[in-house]
């Protein structure tokens, strides 16, 4: 998966990390398996998930930052303020 636009700049360092640590557990997830250690193979799989779901999340705030940022566009376009409205709420 090419991560690169998917995640805000400055989490593309941490993004690539997960996504290297997810495919380095499902390599060795696979070579347990392979000599039969299921329970060691379980607990590299499950790295992997945590990985897949900690990237998901770094995903998912650039989609959200992404949508307000059309909002704001839309706001200014109306003719809205929306510096006051950003300065309020943070």
């Amino acid at each position: 998966m090419n991560i690169h636009n998917k995640v805000l700049p400055a989490d593309r360092n941490l993004a690539y990390q997960l996504e290297e640590c997810s495919i380095a557990c499902l390599r060795n997830a696979y070579v347990y398996r392979m000599t039969g250690d299921r329970e060691t193979a379980a607990r590299w799989m499950e790295e992997a998930r945590r990985c897949e779901r900690d990237l998901d999340k770094l995903i998912q705030k650039k989609q959200e930052r992404d949508r307000l940022e059309e909002v704001v566009k839309d706001l200014k376009a109306r003719g809205i303020l929306c510096e006051i409205v950003r300065r309020s709420i943070g």
